[in-house]
């Protein structure tokens, strides 16, 4: 194994990006705002709205706000940037730019939460190729596992059928190409006897970033002192989204087949949102390098962290199930060591808020590890 794995120590490809392209429903508003009101500015919106998204751009950067049951759920860059989640809110809110042309575009209830599935990787690992008939089976199985999120359903390059679902229903659909919101969904009957059509489906997120927003909203302008209150709230909501992230991955191998090459990505992208959260508490980090000789060749010295993208990439290469079981150990193993020093810091300031995160970790972490058979 060690010899094929040396093989393969190559530097991966870089990942193919699919351009989230959203629907152009009736904007109720458009108007400039300053950085400095943008917090209160998208908090009013929310409160007013309670579902939709905002489309916001300044020179050479464009931003989608999401947010659904009036809380923010997600933040995504599309142009300028690649980041998501708390960290794409928090380049957001803390940008030097002056002012941001900001279009709000509000939707109905329970589609903006399916449309924001766009934004989080599919839960398929390649999308699925469908024969031609075969469109109406996974629809219906959907249906039976009650999934919200967003359908992609890829007719030609750069044409593709979007279709958003809500608790197993089909609410609306668009195409890339019109990007106008349909409710007939004469799109998905169109579809149904199309051959090779590949699906790739986006089940829709749990994360809350109504913490984050709120945290901008309130606080002071930021103090020479690094570790103030608004530090500890974004740590505090870098934590919550990792640990909402695991949990919602955990759960959905808990009652089905459990596959350890899903948890090993659910691991990798709470240990990304973890070294977020590192870099705000301006400390090194106090984690250890892997023992194990299949996962030790990724650690990187320089950032004491494991080069998550090359391990799993390689992994994935490697076709060899056993490799799913060690890099869920190590990740789980790594993550652990991270949080124990993220939660003592935070601990400092927010004594509360870490004894709650605490016991969440130590839920989610035995969980975890019985999905490996420790």
């Amino acid at each position: 194994m060690a010899a094929v794995l040396d093989d393969l120590m190559i530097t991966p490809p870089p990942p193919t990006l699919v351009q989230v392209v959203l629907p152009e429903p009736a904007a109720n508003r458009t108007e400039p705002v300053a950085t400095g009101d943008l917090s209160a500015w998208l908090a009013q919106v929310i409160q007013d709205d309670r579902d939709g998204y905002v489309l916001l751009s300044s020179a050479g950067q464009t931003m989608v706000v999401v947010y659904a049951d009036g809380r923010l759920i997600e933040a995504a860059q599309t142009r300028g940037g690649e980041l998501t989640g708390t960290r794409a809110l928090h380049e957001l809110l803390e940008s030097d730019r002056g002012e941001w042309f900001a279009v709000n575009h509000p939707l109905a209830a329970g589609i903006a939460r399916s449309l924001a599935g766009l934004f989080s990787p599919p839960a398929s690992l390649s999308p699925l190729t469908l024969a031609g008939g075969s469109l109406g089976t996974v629809l219906d199985r959907l249906g039976r596992e009650q999934f919200s999120g967003a359908l992609r359903l890829t007719v030609t390059e750069g044409l593709a059928v979007i279709v958003l679902i809500t608790d197993g229903r089909a609410r609306a659909s668009y195409s890339t190409d019109e990007r106008i919101l349909k409710t007939d969904l004469s799109d998905i009957t169109f579809l149904a006897a199309f051959n090779d059509l590949s699906v790739a489906m986006h089940p829709a997120p749990v994360r809350d970033l109504g913490s984050a927003l709120d945290a901008a909203r309130l606080s002071e302008p930021p103090k020479a002192n690094a570790r103030d209150g608004r530090d500890a709230m974004i740590v505090e909501s870098l934590l919550i989204e990792a640990f909402a992230n695991l949990e919602y991955e955990i759960s959905i191998a808990e009652i089905g087949n459990p596959s350890l090459e899903h948890l090993s990505l659910a691991l990798a992208g709470a240990y990304g949102l973890l070294a977020d959260a590192q870099i705000v508490i301006g400390r090194p980090s106090a984690e250890r390098r892997p023992t194990d000789p299949l996962v030790a060749p990724f650690w990187n010295e320089t950032q004491r962290q494991l080069d998550t993208n090359r391990l799993l990439t390689t992994f994935r290469r490697v076709g060899v199930p056993h490799v799913w079981w060690v890099s869920a150990k190590a990740l789980i193993d790594v993550i652990q060591q991270r949080v124990v020093q993220q939660l003592g810091w935070l601990a400092e300031s927010d004594p509360a808020a870490a004894n709650t995160l605490a016991e969440a970790a130590e839920d989610i972490f035995q969980r975890a590890q019985a999905l490996t058979g420790r």
